[in-house]
């Protein structure tokens, strides 16, 4: 089906469904649209030169991609799964069912053809990022932890 979004995709990593992806992308005329760039060592320098960040996968941790997407300020289209929706929700981003292909394309097409939108969202990732994972932030929180520890085994004895 067309689209009306004039759009480029990079594929960063390599996994088990590489082969079938870049099959399908030239089955449906994509592959000069879709490009497949492997395991990269420099993930920031494609993240920088990106409007929006994907990450659809149908089970996750804490995704450290969204945490990258987020630190170089994009908008966000992620699945409800695992630790995304602690990261991704309407300030930053748009949520949506995994396995839901329809959802995806629709949450991707709405951003990509609304650049004050992606810029807005794209704010409040790196705002985030900055208030919640920032190395300050980050050591903050450890010496907060480890004085709990020290008072609660002074306490115990």
């Amino acid at each position: 089906r067309s689209t009306p979004v004039d759009f480029h995709a990079l594929i960063l990593g390599r996994g088990a469904e590489e082969a079938s992806l870049k099959a399908l992308a030239g089955s449906l005329g994509l592959s000069g649209r879709v490009h497949f760039m492997g395991s990269v060592d420099n993930v920031y320098a494609y993240l920088k030169n990106l409007d929006i960040g994907v990450l659809c996968s149908d089970r996750e941790g804490l995704p450290n991609a969204v945490m990258e997407y987020m630190a170089c300020g994009l908008p966000i289209v992620a699945t409800a799964a695992g630790g995304n929706t602690e990261l991704v929700d309407e300030g930053n981003g748009i949520i949506v069912p995994p396995g839901d292909g329809e959802a995806l394309g629709a949450a991707l097409a709405e951003l990509a053809g609304n650049a004050e939108l992606r810029k807005a969202k794209g704010a409040v990732s790196l705002q985030r990022v900055v208030e919640r994972f920032s190395w300050d932030k980050i050591m903050e929180q450890w010496s907060s932890f480890y004085h709990s520890l020290a008072h609660e085994r002074a306490r115990t004895g």
